[in-house]
């Protein structure tokens, strides 16, 4: 495999992937050079790709014309297809077969929820484009008028059957309990096949499609049932502690042996180890993978457990051929994580990801067809911005002040001068979520316009094990704040920062770590920015309680003692002293746009500076290119009015 002959083909590919399936973001063709908003708001070229049973064609979700859409890129050279969604925007592309598809979307839903909510739908494509159907669940509920909320889960596609698939959906009388319907897809036509009577939460299919594992809940422990077959009773195999992460993980059921269920199961020093479970003899067996310190994670494709990864590093497949296709493409990029996401049915292709620290993912073909191996690049996403200009990226970690260690990513503009410079503090979303050290548009951007960032994984984070993820638990606005606040002092005593110009930004849970970082720290910040931000606690929780799919409560934001207007930045509005940006889309049903609303009323009440913009056709996460480079322009130009940009 020639090195050099793999980076003129990617020069080449990523031309003809935009040009032949229009993937360029809009703002990009336009002769003059784009803005700094245009190049890091352009959407990038594609996410989820998979490729089909025969190696043929790859199904992906792609930016078409400045917003997602799904599409079939057939790699024999004939004209992509694509695969309108309307209004709504994709979740999910999957190969049912070499002729079929099934896919999940999401839209706004005003007709079954007054103030509007997210609610999902399933459809089945043709392969060529030519007929889709949505599967038809309507009828579920008893009450005239309501359809279930989500209705886009698929257990599996059933491979031995060419005109089914296996679903699982709540009636609106029960959401979080869902059935399991069996699902004509020319037709839509759903057919009930477990009626949920015990409770379950979560079902799990094996490779062949049939269900044989569920778990629910029970006086706060999860509770989990087994069969051996469709035909077979079911029976409980085991209760684990309850929390929004089990002690038990199932992550797959064995292909070979129904008997044999695959776990990630937590140790005693909060990290997860993989293991097998052996219903012959109804006890835990050997351990898959494991290490002290970090997480041991299943990797499953088409319902198949094919490998695990230890941390963040890379997949070790227990398949041989597997594992030395992996290691050759690795040779090939070195200093990048390969992961293969998946092999044509004969063997011959394979479809491998490639992710490194920094970097913007890259989609790569290993074809095994001809005399000679092949490693056909396919596209890199954000191909447009300049390697020179893509800010270097690094983990450091620093010390809370109840020395807990905090672990952090760190972005230095590239070419920047000695000696202490503005600054972004940029929290993540979630809380229970993380960041990955992988190219982040918004960090970058921040990086183009001359500021260092720095993305602190404050205490509840993901992706550091259960015990450093639990401290989390109950300090919204409190110790996971103060990691935040003391991220920011180590920059300015490490000389990164100049204490002048730092500035507190972030998104969903980032936007509400902003708030409140500068009511409690009024002379730590410049300026102050929320994106889609939360505001009002007490609103949320009240919010979140009534929706089926909210992950919070009150446990998780507050201790007991601990009232929600005392952690709520809407009731702290006199304390900011730094001017604040507010941006929030009006179609966002994960924060609704009343928290930004009602911040602004209390900052105006008390005189504060704030400039508040509301994007009418933004989801959550600013979807669309057009909303997305908007509110990277009205984010610029406030921090050149108010924060002495660089």
């Amino acid at each position: 495999m020639s090195i050099s002959a793999t980076k003129r083909a990617l020069t080449c590919l990523r031309w003809v992937l935009a040009g032949v399936i229009s993937l360029a973001g809009t703002a990009l063709l336009a002769e003059d050079s784009p803005s700094a908003a245009e190049l890091y708001g352009t959407l990038p070229l594609a996410r989820d790709v998979r490729l089909s049973p025969d190696g043929n064609a790859l199904a992906l979700i792609a930016a078409v014309q400045g917003r997602e859409e799904f599409v079939i890129w057939h790699l024999d050279g004939r004209p992509p297809t694509n695969l309108s969604t309307g209004e709504s925007e994709p979740r999910w592309f999957a190969w049912k077969d070499d002729s079929h598809l099934m896919a999940g979307l999401y839209y706004g839903d005003f007709g079954n929820y007054k103030n509007g909510s997210m609610s999902t739908r399933a459809l089945a494509f043709d392969a060529d484009g030519s007929r889709h159907v949505v599967l038809n669940f309507a009828d579920l509920s008893r009450v005239a008028g309501l359809v279930p909320q989500f209705q886009d889960r698929m257990l599996s596609p059933l491979p031995n059957d060419p005109d089914h698939v296996l679903m699982e959906v709540g009636p609106v009388e029960r959401p979080r309990t869902p059935d399991v319907f069996k699902v004509d897809i020319r037709t839509g036509e759903p057919e009930r096949i477990i009626n949920n009577r015990l409770g379950v939460f979560q079902w799990l299919a094996d490779p062949q499609g049939v269900v044989r594992l569920g778990k629910g809940y029970v006086d706060g422990r999860a509770r989990f049932y087994g069969r051996l077959s469709a035909e077979s009773d079911w029976l409980r195999l085991a209760d684990a502690d309850g929390g929004d992460e089990d002690s038990l993980t199932p992550v797959a059921l064995s292909a070979e042996d129904p008997a044999v269920i695959y776990w990630e199961v937590r140790r005693a020093d909060g990290f997860s180890e993989l293991r097998d479970y052996d219903g012959h003899v109804g006890r835990m067996g050997k351990v898959l993978a494991g290490a002290p310190g970090m997480d041991a994670h299943g990797v499953v494709i088409d319902g198949r457990l094919v490998g695990y990864r230890m941390g963040d590093g890379d997949v070790t497949y227990f398949d041989a051929d597997w594992q030395a296709r992996a290691n050759s493409v690795r040779k090939v990029l070195p200093g990048y994580h390969v992961e293969l996401v998946d092999r044509s049915v004969d063997g011959k292709r394979f479809l491998a990801l490639a992710t490194a620290l920094g970097q913007a993912s890259s989609y790569w073909l290993l074809d095994l067809r001809g005399s000679k191996p092949l490693l056909n690049p396919l596209f890199q996403n954000y191909d447009a911005i300049p390697p020179e200009q893509i800010a270097p990226v690094r983990e450091i970690s620093y010390a809370a002040r109840d020395e807990l260690e905090i672990p952090a990513y760190l972005t230095l503009p590239s070419g920047h001068a000695a000696g202490p410079m503005p600054f972004v503090v940029l929290p993540h979303g979630g809380p229970l979520a993380r960041d990955t050290g992988q190219f982040d548009y918004m960090a970058q951007f921040f990086a183009a316009l001359g500021y260092g960032v720095l993305q602190p994984q404050f205490r509840g984070s993901t992706g550091r094990g259960w015990t450093f993820e639990q401290a989390g638990y109950g300090q919204w606005g409190r110790k996971s704040q103060d990691d935040i606040t003391d991220g920011t002092h180590w920059l300015i005593d490490k000389g990164y920062a100049d204490p002048a110009r730092i500035i507190i930004a972030g998104a969903s849970y980032g936007g509400y770590a902003a708030l409140m970082g500068a009511a409690r720290e009024p002379g730590l910040y410049r300026c102050v920015v929320s994106i889609s931000g939360v505001a009002d606690l007490a609103h949320l929780v009240g919010e979140v309680g009534g929706t089926y799919g909210g992950l919070t409560s009150i446990p998780d934001v507050k201790d007991k003692d601990v009232p929600l207007t005392s952690i709520s930045p809407v009731k702290h509005a006199s304390a900011i002293q730094a001017p604040v940006l507010l941006m929030h889309g009006r179609l966002d049903f994960t924060v609704p746009v009343e928290h930004s609303e009602a911040m602004e009323r209390a900052l105006k009440h008390v005189d504060k500076a704030v400039e508040a913009v509301y994007f009418d056709g933004a989801d959550h996460f600013f979807t669309r290119e057009k909303d997305r480079i908007e509110m990277l322009r009205t984010l610029q130009s406030f921090l050149t009015r108010s924060c002495g940009a660089p």
